[in-house]
């Protein structure tokens, strides 16, 4: 927020400064640390609060962790309710088929101490709802909100966003495996996505979200089901 918006931050550790990271800086991590290299798949029905979750699994389909062709581009095509960015994912303009784009569900974040355990954790554990890649070919890093108009939204995705600009160069082995194709190299794009937003979420969302700021740090609103009013340049 500091370098985004010209403030001038300071915090205190004891009575020293503990100097705030620089963008380059937040890539520059030390080798001890470590995150997953991989992890098991999350249930379709293994946590509470079923709106969001059920909408997840219907996203995704239920149970698809090995799928077809034909099931990721029906994954993809229901991703187009995520608007421009994600329509006509898996055709090309000539309307032929392609394979489309894998989409993985509950992506945990973490980092750990040289080892991944309990023990050595340095950053909590949570689950992005999907990771996938977008229609111009970024990866998408996707956090679904419904019914949940709080500011805290913000900071969440923006925890995210800094999480996978952090640690790109170690997440890579793990995005290609589980995306299936190479992921160096492709921007970053952060979605929040909702049906509802708070009263003052448009008084606060430009302290987080500066256009042009840093090619990895691009975080994108996101109104359910909503499609600019515009012929899209994707229509044949």
């Amino acid at each position: 927020m500091a370098e985004a918006n010209r403030l001038q931050i300071i915090l205190l550790k004891g009575n020293a400064d503990d100097k705030l990271y620089s963008f380059k800086e937040l890539t520059d991590r030390p080798d001890w640390e470590t995150i997953r290299s991989d992890f098991k798949r999350r249930r379709d029905d293994d946590t509470p609060g079923r709106l969001e979750k059920d909408f997840q699994t219907w996203l995704f389909g239920k149970g698809l962790h090995n799928p077809s062709d034909q099931d990721i581009r029906r994954t993809n095509e229901r991703l187009a309710l995520f608007g421009p960015d994600f329509i006509r994912i898996g055709k090309v303009k000539s309307g032929k088929d392609q394979s489309g784009y894998k989409v993985e569900r509950e992506f945990p974040t973490g980092v750990f101490k040289e080892k991944v355990t309990r023990g050595n954790r340095l950053l909590s554990t949570e689950f992005v709802d999907l990771v996938t890649l977008n229609r111009n070919g970024e990866l998408a890093v996707i956090e679904i909100k419904f019914d949940d108009p709080k500011l805290e939204v913000i900071p969440q995705v923006l925890n995210y966003a800094l999480f996978f600009h952090s640690y790109r160069t170690k997440l890579t082995p793990l995005l290609d495996k589980k995306l299936a194709c190479e992921t160096a190299g492709r921007k970053l794009v952060t979605y929040l996505v909702s049906n509802t937003f708070h009263n003052k979420f448009k008084s606060v969302w430009p302290y987080y979200s500066q256009p042009n700021l840093e090619p990895d740090l691009t975080i994108r609103q996101v109104i359910m089901g909503h499609m600019p009013d515009t012929k899209h340049p994707f229509e044949v």
